[in-house]
């Protein structure tokens, strides 16, 4: 069947496996590069930097403007396909708490350590402990080989770390974009993929290459099954939705909202860059169907001798919305996109899972979107909500990088010094502070609080 250039980037890409007969076909992977970079199906090759929070949510409506048309500038300078996803990561609590607990010294102050270390294990209970938030930005080229991929992403590189870096304005820091290591991307595949699992899976890559193994056999998980509505990995169910009904105007929080959950979460926008002159020839095509249902509806009104009537209200409507849409498209520098929103879940048993199904219904109505089960395509789903880069499952919305902008990851930046002064919990995040003031130019500080606290 013939498609038109814009219609191609509605279509869903191709599993590496048609079906999973195990856990090795799960990741739509087929090659790793010590680079970083994956391979993925088609011919195409995806890279995933980790982007630094920036503070949103604790400045003014003007600043927070500000930051959103920044944002839209940081999407027009990226020239392919991409995705960001904010990931709920839980670390190992052990470890954790080892991280942040005041070490004994076997001194007379021991007894002041083991209180400071019950008030923070109080505080770090009521709020979310060791779960850790990230932002991830992944993306995707086509590409002949892994060297002409190598020099594509790093010809990209610099002009989308500087659009980032300028997100900083008015006493608030840029963004700073790190490339991951082909050993931190696969060790995040890893602990997703052995959750639930007594004993910590890593993975080295130059160990590999000397032990001759395989990346795919060290990061698949050991049990994985898929349904219709869910799946199950080792001993826990997880689920992928997809936002299906989008609200008219837009919410800078929305992101925000779905991903505040205390479960293992990733919530990830795919965006598929549209070709601007073919999408105006499919605009102008939709134009002009419009104007002959208009023509064909009148001469059906002069063959039954009414004269006086026009066409219905709803077609004049939407023929003059698309040609006001034309109208901007022409005197607006906006890029354009087929963008799929997709929430991965997982959870501890089908009770939590519910409980949290019910959470982002709730929170979707409120905002006045809808959100639906990826039915029958959980496998494809969940690979499109990783960061690998792949759009197995799209369900495509077009919007322009302005409005895309208002769902901006960024929420407020985090403290943690390691080995630092235990301060209290960011009540935007819920994470604990945890400040080294030795780090800083001046040790000096001010701790401002009432009378008696």
């Amino acid at each position: 069947m013939i498609r038109t250039k814009y219609e191609q980037t509605k279509i869903a890409d191709m599993p590496a496996a048609a079906d999973a007969q195990n856990t090795l076909n799960v990741f739509s992977i087929e090659t790793v590069d010590r680079s970083g970079i994956f391979r993925i199906p088609g011919d195409m090759y995806s890279k995933t930097y980790k982007l630094s929070d920036i503070n949103f949510a604790g400045v003014t409506e003007d600043e927070q403007k500000d930051l959103i048309i920044g944002f839209s500038k940081v999407l027009r300078s990226i020239p392919c396909r991409f995705s960001y996803s904010i990931a709920n990561e839980y670390v190992d609590e052990k470890s954790f708490y080892d991280r942040v607990l005041c070490k004994k010294q076997g001194d007379k102050n021991d007894h002041l350590r083991d209180s400071m270390n019950r008030i923070i294990r109080d505080k770090l209970s009521d709020a979310r402990q060791g779960l850790y938030q990230s932002i991830y930005l992944t993306l995707t080229i086509k590409a002949e080989s892994i060297r002409a991929a190598r020099a594509d992403f790093l010809s990209m590189e610099g002009a989308i770390r500087s659009a980032f870096m300028g997100l900083g304005r008015s006493g608030v820091q840029g963004c700073h974009l790190s490339v991951l290591s082909t050993d931190e991307r696969l060790n995040l595949l890893c602990g997703f993929s052995h959750a639930s699992l007594v004993g910590k899976k890593s993975f080295s890559y130059q160990e590999a290459i000397c032990t001759a193994q395989d990346p795919l056999t060290v990061i698949s998980p050991a049990y994985m099954q898929f349904g219709n509505e869910s799946f199950s990995l080792n001993r826990m169910t997880g689920k992928v939705w997809f936002i299906d009904d989008y609200p008219k105007s837009l919410e800078a929080d929305i992101l925000t909202g779905l991903s505040r959950l205390n479960v293992t979460s990733f919530v990830t926008v795919n965006n598929e860059l549209l070709d601007l002159a073919a999408f105006k020839q499919e605009i102008s095509r939709k134009y002009m169907k419009v104007g002959m249902k208009i023509e064909g509806e009148k001469q059906r009104n002069r063959n039954n001798n009414d004269y006086l009537s026009d066409a219905s209200q709803k077609l004049l409507n939407e023929k003059e919305k698309l040609d006001r849409f034309l109208k901007e498209m022409d005197s607006r520098d906006d890029h354009y996109f087929n963008t799929t929103m997709l929430v991965m879940v997982l959870a501890k048993d089908e009770d939590e899972l519910a409980r949290v199904e019910e959470k982002l219904k709730n929170f979707a109505a409120l905002k006045s979107f809808s959100i639906k089960g990826c039915f029958s395509r959980q496998r494809e789903a969940l690979n499109s909500a990783l960061f690998l880069g792949v759009q197995e499952f799209k369900r495509v919305v077009n919007l322009s990088s302005s409005c895309l902008a208002m769902f901006i990851p960024f929420k407020t930046q985090e403290l943690f010094d390691e080995g630092g002064i235990y301060y209290g919990i960011n009540q935007l995040s819920q994470n604990a502070i945890f400040a080294d003031k030795k780090l800083l130019k001046n040790h000096n500080g001010l701790i401002l609080g009432q009378s008696g606290s």
